[in-house]
């Protein structure tokens, strides 16, 4: 196709030849890639050996399957930015703390405590529904500081539960 790319069209006779039976379920390993560029490799002059590729499979009705293989430009550094594993809710203090929660269905969370009086509690982003998120910043204010955790107190796991449980039982 290109300097950078090849198509490759396997019927299903040649698969089972190549003993590549892994792509009927959507997989094929880089050995396997190798060995079917190595095939080729006197033909088309493409190699991945020295570096990074995108194999795309694509499986036919009639049991073949269409194979595209991308070399990947490591020449531009990509900054890789982490995906967020937290949100962190400021309460500046504990009845704003209190009444947050108690609004909200409890969830997996961690409460700690700052030298400066206020409360943080830590929700993991995969368990934080919008909803959550919505009430919780009537009462708080977010920070997407990650390393923030280095310089609190711990005070307990499941914060937002204990809350809501040690509320219900003073009432």
């Amino acid at each position: 196709m290109s300097d950078d790319s090849i198509r490759f069209l396997l019927t299903k006779d040649e698969i089972t030849e190549l003993e590549l039976t892994a792509a009927y379920k959507g997989k094929i390993y880089r050995s396997e890639i190798e060995k079917l560029l190595e095939i080729k490799y006197r033909e088309t002059g493409f190699d991945i050996s020295n570096c990074q590729a995108l194999v795309q499979l694509f499986p036919k009705n009639n049991g073949s399957i269409e194979i595209f293989i991308t070399k990947i430009d490591n020449s531009e550094k990509v900054e890789v930015v982490p995906e967020r594993r937290f949100r962190y809710f400021i309460f500046e203090d504990s009845d704003a703390l209190i009444d947050g929660c108690m609004r909200i269905k409890a969830v997996e969370s961690m409460l700690y405590y700052t030298d400066v009086g206020e409360f943080i509690v830590s929700i993991p982003v995969r368990k934080c529904e919008p909803e959550i998120s919505d009430i919780l910043s009537e009462y708080a204010y977010e920070t997407e500081d990650e390393d923030i955790e280095d310089e609190l107190s711990f005070v307990c796991k499941n914060g937002i539960a204990k809350i809501q449980q040690a509320f219900n039982k003073k009432n």
